[in-house]
């Protein structure tokens, strides 16, 4: 395992009174890095760090418009902290369940939303890495231009090896037989225990965005065993009737029960790219 290049522990702070959010891995805090605003994740060290080795080196490799950046490493005796970019905003899960989010998403919000993480989905992809988590508790959608970006790369797959990771709480947030999250998992990774591909990340985004789109959680469901019955069946996931036609164009390809149908994340992007709603030009600027 490749040795990471720490900075010195006094050039991160963590404001451990201020906590953004927290996941299997940690928990992430406001702080800074030699004075710049930052997200502190600290991940206390229980025996080895491959695990947590390896989610810095897959952010180290990433760059990308909307992807969150990772700014600096430190390690402590007891914590390895990582600054990464501090997106004044929230997760998309808080902006679509919380009561206390700043802000909504309007229709054109949201397509810009899909879009955008399509892009970050298609980026990682042609560099060879499966998400394995994409799910809307793992973007960030900043206030005030709405810009989104991916998050999460405790699970990401770069070479064949898969990590086994166990959930609690809701079926929400509970983990998958292969890793990653249940309500987001494809069917061929939850019931049939095959090693996620760039295909299940595909049904993980579809399922994204049929939450995106309708506020709901893509299955009403209240645990794994009642998910998985459903997924035996082939069911129509919860809320897609209630899409219109230019979304499902875009949600209900991903959620092919066949992997093999499903389309590459780049015909994706151009769906959305397609979209009447969406005005390329007014949003970045030009059109490509």
């Amino acid at each position: 395992m490749p040795r990471l290049p720490y900075v010195g522990e006094e050039q991160i702070k963590v404001y451990e009174d201020y906590v953004i959010g927290s996941g299997n891995f940690g928990t992430v805090y406001r702080g800074s890095y030699q004075g710049t605003v930052a997200a502190i994740k600290k991940i206390p060290i229980q025996g080895s760090l491959n695990d947590i080795t390896h989610e810095i080196l897959v952010c180290t490799r990433l760059s990308h418009p909307h992807i969150a950046r990772v700014m600096a490493v430190s390690k402590t005796d007891r914590a390895i902290l990582i600054a990464n970019e501090y997106i004044h905003g929230a997760s998309l899960e808080k902006v679509l369940h919380g009561d206390d989010a700043n802000f909504k998403l309007n229709e054109e919000e949201q397509c810009y939303i899909g879009l955008e993480v399509a892009l970050a989905v298609e980026y990682i992809h042609s560099k060879n890495i499966i998400h394995q988590d994409i799910k809307p508790a793992n973007i960030l959608a900043k206030q005030r231009s709405k810009k989104a970006l991916l998050t999460g790369w405790g699970l990401a797959n770069v070479r064949d090896s898969v990590s086994l990771r166990l959930g609690s709480r809701t079926v929400a947030q509970v983990a998958g037989p292969q890793g990653g999250t249940a309500l987001y998992m494809a069917p061929e990774c939850m019931i049939n225990f095959m090693q996620p591909s760039v295909k299940s990340d595909v049904w993980s985004l579809g399922a994204t965005f049929l939450e995106l789109f309708t506020g709901c959680y893509p299955w009403n469901v209240n645990n794994c065993r009642e998910l998985s019955r459903l997924l035996l069946t082939e069911a129509v996931p919860h809320g897609l009737s209630s899409l219109n036609s230019p979304q499902k164009t875009i949600v209900c390809p991903c959620l092919n029960y066949s992997s093999d149908l499903r389309p590459p994340v780049s015909e994706v992007v151009q769906i959305f790219k397609g979209l009447d709603i969406i005005n390329l030009e007014q949003r970045y600027g030009f059109k490509w």
